[in-house]
């Protein structure tokens, strides 16, 4: 039965929901994340522009969420949290909410003993508040990504 009321959901929500719900049974079968070419591989899938169609049509609807993790040899693991805001972006009580659990739900899935970092990686930074206070360990802005020459040779 809750197979069908995502099917159900799959179809209300998109035209061809065939590939869309391929991409989400692929990625149901890793914790761990997959790449494109994973996906596209594992599933099958034809890498054309109904592929990259879909997996936006997902992203945006919140079907999927595969923001970053970076597993580090120093035993620890960045979960990064990408958002977009023209602004400096605002981290609600509710949204704090979210992340918290999403740092409670990894950690215990992970299995894995290692020290977890949230990281915003947003155009302009966050506002202070707070929740940035107590759950985020570091910021990467746009600057960052694109800056050059920052004493490297």
């Amino acid at each position: 039965m809750l197979r069908n009321e995502y099917r159900n959901r799959y179809a209300a929500l998109f035209e061809s929901y065939d590939t869309h719900e391929a991409i989400v049974k692929v990625l149901a079968t890793s914790w761990s994340g997959m790449t494109r070419d994973q996906v596209i591989e594992t599933g099958q899938l034809s890498s054309g522009g109904g592929f990259t169609k879909a997996i936006e049509e997902l992203e945006l609807s919140g079907f999927v969420t595969i923001d970053l993790l970076l597993d580090r040899a120093d035993r620890c693991i960045n979960i990064c949290e990408m958002k977009f805001s023209e602004k400096p972006y605002v981290i609600s009580k509710s949204y704090a909410s979210i992340l918290e659990s999403k740092l409670r739900v990894f950690g215990a899935r992970s299995n894995r003993q290692r020290a977890l970092f949230l990281t915003m990686i947003t155009p302009n930074g966050t506002v202070p508040n707070r929740y940035t206070e107590e759950l985020i360990t570091n910021q990467v802005v746009l600057s960052d990504l694109f800056a050059t020459n920052r004493g490297l040779t």
